[in-house]
């Protein structure tokens, strides 16, 4: 009759409990030291002089950096009592003890339950006269960041004494209360909870019958959970992403006081067990708190403490190469066997924005087993269906996963949430556990002491699924006894139907990105060929670009001062590479340090196949030279618009040279082909053998001729709209499909020039403007192919804006391809369900391919990853500016190309794979003062209609040489692979672990691919 109001006046007396469990405040002295922006180390705290504070002023501002003395001595009358102290210092904070972290004290966060830690125990029994002397190390933020307001103030300092009883009660009175609320109307468990919680209201009395109720809670408590109950393996969990709306400076001291937080409450509560993962925060930890470090080690020692994850950082799936992925596995993996002893076989990825295809056999190529995560939980659209099933990549590999039917990896651990969590798991007829992730995460601090008190309530309770304290690894095993058959399987790419921006945003990180993998890439190829190797150089340098690419850096959603500093390094590591890319040469040949156009080269070509590439060099007037190959052919050259331009041929991953001599009579030019420049009635026409495009006075290509196939590609190419973008939540993260329901700008061209008219590249360069920006934009071809080179510089202010290039092609398919890591993905190009529909863009990387059996179109670029295919329309999305975390986000100057290709055949038996390379990885050439002995060389080529040598390195154990290859086109393919030396052959994981030998003493070996076959192969 009176349930609805005996629940509010439970609730309130909960409440009223959370008041008196600590009593008795008596005030501590505290005083400080600042700095606004840099970290104080511990040493310099030591030595700095410090001014008094009291409670209620401002200490510092965003970003302020400050240590607190805080000193007292308890009050006699406290003697015997269980004592501690309450700290709000309005920002997060870290008590140290003897120069280590020994517990982190952080505000209250409005997105999490518990958040706020705040209590700091002195003593379950003091002594009369005991001093309190605490040191605390602070910064002026909170647990994400920027706050409402960012004037921090010393909140409260007080020594108090705890009621033990008191705080029992309200934590069992929590859990009772809400499994109350969470029960089916009129279950007699239910009815009798309701009456028993207002029963102790009623002998509360101002604590004097606090004995008896404890009696009713111990009581209610003891009702042992259901035989059906589900069992929840639980683990305490504090995900910290790296950077996000803090720098990764602010990480790494996050991790100081989340792991002294978990090290503390592990001393507490002996069933307590906590996991981590990603170990570049280890490494962190490691470098700057390594007595903490050493206990950390301890603990896992112990079994109290999980190393978690295979990856070194929780990268995004999208954007990252698929070497780059390897590289995850082999670096993480690596630190945990190194450090710890243990080979981590799950993958950990609980906040990633969708999932590649191409990982289930990077993962299992990689010694990972079991993959974890719950993001696709927050669908826009559509529901996924399972928690527990077989995920099958494009290979036809699958792998045992798990979601998290908490939909969270931030649990409190309140009855509600586990009962919500059983009924929502969807292989509850086949298996009889899930996973739970409970405390706080994202920006750290890990479980409060109350996510384990309800923890250990619900360990048998009738009402709620019975919660076990374990390590994921132990629940892995667990479900890995399920019989396959009894598990479903869900085939292709896990799409997240949400933060589809995350694409496009902050696209100068991701063009820093692709750099530095592709000069990653070569500068490991040309280390195989010199004595010198700094491999602690390159590691760090793959790593820095690892943590560059955690998802929260690479996908474009943190704060301005993450995006200053990726970049810095970036830049840093960009300039190592150069001077190790000159040591190596240095190594090879005589570099020539002069300007002369007259002399010698060395062409260098990192891909597996042989490659006809033009080089151009600027010229004063006309002259006559004579330009030769390695074996003193003549090469012809032609003079146009100021430049000297010929074609040069460079085997498969390796090097030519070419001499350019003056000559004193015109030597005779044997050109295939060349390339014209037009100007009609119809706008520009660029002309070769193959093509002939069409540009008209708007600055659109209207026209793509194939001259070959007579026939029209497109209706129009190159068209620059500008769209309003105003998603309705996560700005940086997110586009909403109905910004195409409104009406784009176009691009509007303003001047015009040529920059070649009759040579072997022809072009003009044009300057458009959109919105308010400005795009220096070049479309050129060549005289030997049907590619389209369109090169960008963009001045870039615009706000809450979407740039796309849009093409409308005569290409008709119900399915276009797009390259993913290690392979490629084909996906509809209509929206006749609601999945096709929730896939208005997607990822990619280097192509999008529309074509049909005879004939197709690709767009390639070099640094850019949301398209879409839509019936016959092709779009690629160039930049965003969006200002939320960061307001400034890529204004300014930005450098990109993307091409048009134009080609034979369906896509499967073109080379569009090969192109798209080349457009990103283009020669090396540098001028040599004289010819080495060896004036041409292929280190490796390959005898294939599909397979690609993805990297050539160094093998870790320094012994060898690994070549890692793939099938790219989802057929059979039996190759041969060939060397110039002789080698032991033997095949490894993409890891390097042995799986067999192959061939002794053999330059060529065959081998086998299956469609998307990954094979990694060691030289010895």
């Amino acid at each position: 009759m009176y349930e609805k109001q005996y629940t509010e006046r439970i609730k309130q007396f909960i409440n009223r409990l959370a008041k008196v469990k600590y009593n008795d405040p008596a005030p501590l002295a505290a005083e400080y030291t600042y700095h606004k922006n840099v970290p104080i180390p511990y040493e310099k705290a030591l030595k700095a002089k410090y001014k008094p504070i009291k409670v209620g002023n401002k200490w510092g501002d965003l970003w302020g950096c400050a240590w607190f003395k805080f000193t007292g001595k308890i009050p006699n009358d406290f003697a015997g009592k269980e004592v501690g102290v309450l700290i709000n210092l309005d920002g997060e904070g870290c008590v140290f003890k003897n120069g280590v972290p020994e517990q982190g004290l952080t505000n209250r966060n409005v997105w999490y339950i518990n958040s706020g830690k705040y209590f700091y125990p002195i003593s379950k029994k003091t002594k009369k006269g005991q001093k309190i002397d605490l040191l605390i190390e602070a910064g002026a933020n909170g647990l994400f960041g920027s706050q409402d307001e960012n004037i921090f103030k010393l909140k409260q300092a007080e020594i108090v004494t705890v009621d033990r009883n008191v705080y029992d009660l309200e934590n069992d009175m929590i859990v009772l209360f809400d499994l109350m609320k969470q029960l089916p109307e009129n279950t007699p468990r239910k009815k009798k909870l309701l009456k028993s919680l207002n029963d102790i209201t009623n002998i509360w009395s101002d604590g004097k019958g606090i004995d008896e109720a404890l009696k009713i809670t111990n009581k209610l408590l003891s009702k042992k959970a259901n035989s059906s109950a589900m069992t929840i393996y639980s683990i305490g969990h504090a995900h910290i992403d790296l950077a996000w709306l803090w720098p990764v400076r602010e990480s790494r001291r996050k991790a100081g006081r989340t792991f002294s937080t978990a090290l503390k409450l592990m001393n507490e509560y002996p069933e307590y067990l906590f996991g981590s993962s990603q170990p570049q925060m280890y490494q962190w930890v490691k470098e700057d708190y390594p007595k903490l470090y050493s206990k950390i080690k301890k603990a896992v020692k112990d079994k109290r403490w999980e190393v978690q994850g295979a990856m070194w950082a929780e990268p995004d799936m999208n954007i990252p190469s698929g070497e780059s992925l390897v590289r995850q596995c082999l670096y993480g993996k690596k630190f945990f066997q190194d450090e710890f002893g243990i080979d981590v076989k799950n993958l950990w990825l609980p906040d990633v924005f969708g999932y590649s295809a191409a990982l289930p056999q990077i993962l299992k190529k990689s010694g990972v087993d079991i993959f974890m995560t719950q993001k696709i939980s927050w669908n826009e659209t559509n529901k996924f269906p399972h928690h527990t099933f077989y995920w099958k990549g494009i290979d036809g590999t699958d792998i045992l996963t798990h979601f998290l039917p908490t939909n969270n990896y931030n649990l409190s651990n309140y009855p509600k949430e586990m009962i919500e969590s059983e009924e929502r798991f969807a292989q509850s007829d086949v298996s009889d556990e899930f996973l739970n992730l409970y405390g706080i995460g994202d920006g750290g601090g890990g479980p409060s002491r109350i996510h384990i008190e309800l923890g250990k309530r619900q360990q048998n309770l009738e009402g709620t699924p019975k919660f076990k304290f374990s390590f994921a690894q132990n629940f892995f095993d667990q479900i890995a006894k399920i019989p396959k058959k009894d598990l479903p399987e869900w085939s292709g790419e896990l799409y997240l139907e949400l933060h589809r921006g995350t694409y496009t945003t902050q696209g100068k990180i991701k063009k820093y990105n692709r750099d530095m993998e592709i000069a990653l890439h070569d500068l490991e190829f040309l280390g195989t060929m010199i004595k010198k190797y700094p491999k602690d150089t390159i590691d760090q340098i793959w790593k820095d670009t690892l943590l560059n690419q955690f998802h929260d850096i690479l996908p474009g959603s943190s704060i301005e001062w993450v995006y200053k500093d990726a970049h810095e390094l970036s830049e840093k590591n960009f300039g190592l590479i150069e001077q190790i890319f000159e040591q190596f040469f240095s190594e090879l040949v005589d570099i020539r340090y002069d300007d002369n156009l007259v002399g010698s080269y060395m062409a260098f070509n990192a891909l597996s196949w042989h490659k006809e590439e033009l080089i151009k060099y600027p010229l004063d007037g006309e002259g006559n030279y004579t330009i030769t190959d390695s074996t003193g052919k003549n090469i012809p050259w032609i003079i146009n618009h100021g430049h000297i331009e010929f074609f040069v041929s460079i085997p498969s991953m390796g090097y030519t040279t070419f001499t350019i001599e003056k000559s004193e009579k015109k030597v005779q030019q044997n050109h295939k082909g060349k390339a014209t420049l037009t100007i009609t009635e119809n706008g520009i026409e660029l002309e070769n053998k193959l093509i002939k495009v069409t540009i008209d006075e708007s600055g659109i290509i209207s026209s793509i001729y194939d001259k070959e196939k007579d026939f029209e590609i497109v209706k129009f190419a190159n068209k620059l709209l500008l769209w309003e973008d105003l998603p309705i939540n996560w700005e940086a993260w997110d586009i909403n499909h109905y910004y195409k329901e409104t009406k784009p700008e176009q691009a509007q061209r303003s001047s015009i020039s040529i920059i070649g008219d009759c040579g072997h590249q022809v072009g003009i360069e044009q300057i458009l403007t959109i919105g308010n920006s400005t795009v220096i934009q070049s479309i050129t071809i060549e005289s030997n192919s049907k590619e389209i080179w369109i090169d960008n510089e963009i001045d870039w202010n615009e706000e809450k804006k979407f740039l796309k290039v849009h093409a409308d092609t005569n290409i008709h398919s119900d399915f276009a391809n797009y390259e993913i890591q290690f392979g490629k993905l084909k996906r509809p190009t209509h929206f006749n369900t609601s999945w096709d529909a929730a896939r208005f863009e997607v990822p990619a990387q280097r192509y999008a391919d529309l074509s049909q059996p005879d004939m197709g179109i690709a767009i390639l670029n070099d640094c850019k990853y949301g398209h879409i295919i839509n019936g016959t329309n092709i779009e690629l999305s160039l930049l965003r500016s969006t200002k939320m975390p960061d307001e400034n986000a890529d204004i300014g100057v930005h450098s990109f190309t993307y091409s048009y290709y134009p080609h034979d055949n369906d896509l499967e038996h073109s080379d569009v794979l090969k192109k798209a390379h080349e457009l990103n990885d283009p020669n090396i050439v540098i001028p040599i003062s004289k010819l080495p002995k060896v004036k041409e060389r292929a280190l490796y080529n390959i005898d294939s209609k599909s397979v690609k040598i993805d990297s050539v390195k160094r093998s870790e154990d320094g012994k060898g040489i690994i070549v890692r290859l793939y099938e790219t086109m989802g057929m059979n393919d039996n190759i041969s692979l060939n060397f110039d030396e002789e080698y032991d052959v033997t095949e490894t994981n993409l890891i390097e672990q042995k799986i067999k030998d192959l061939k002794k003493k053999t330059n060529s070996i065959e081998l086998k691919f299956t469609p998307f076959e990954i094979k990694t192969i060691y030289l010895k």
